[in-house]
């Protein structure tokens, strides 16, 4: 049986708690993985990873540097000054939890509309 596209958004949500210490309850579909949520990195490929594992999500063709902060660009110091995580954020696109979520339903990555 495969999931529903709110069990995907429940494990999605567990996984970025677990990742990144937001708290689940509070990861919604419009909240942007980045920007709101704020998984960057080696966070973000680990989730990703995940996503692909449990949901056997084909990723080609996805960008990552298009819709994620690099952890190289954040630990930069010069990155650790108040408004920088909003700068480099600022560079990427929005990728919503619900866009992860029908991804993850129709196990393959196309890009946001």
């Amino acid at each position: 049986m495969a999931a529903t596209r709110q069990e995907i958004l429940d494990f999605i949500a567990e996984q970025v708690e677990l990742q990144v210490g937001y708290d689940r309850k509070n990861v919604k579909g419009t909240s942007s993985l980045t920007h709101d949520l704020k998984v960057i990195g080696d966070d973000a490929y680990a989730l990703l990873c995940d996503l692909q594992d449990k949901y056997k999500v084909d990723f080609d063709g996805f960008d990552f540097g298009r819709f994620i902060v690099s952890e190289g660009l954040y630990l930069d110091p010069i990155n650790w000054l108040p408004g920088s995580f909003k700068r480099l954020a600022s560079r990427c696109e929005r990728l919503a939890v619900d866009h992860l979520v029908e991804i993850c339903y129709q196990q393959k990555w196309f890009d946001p509309e």
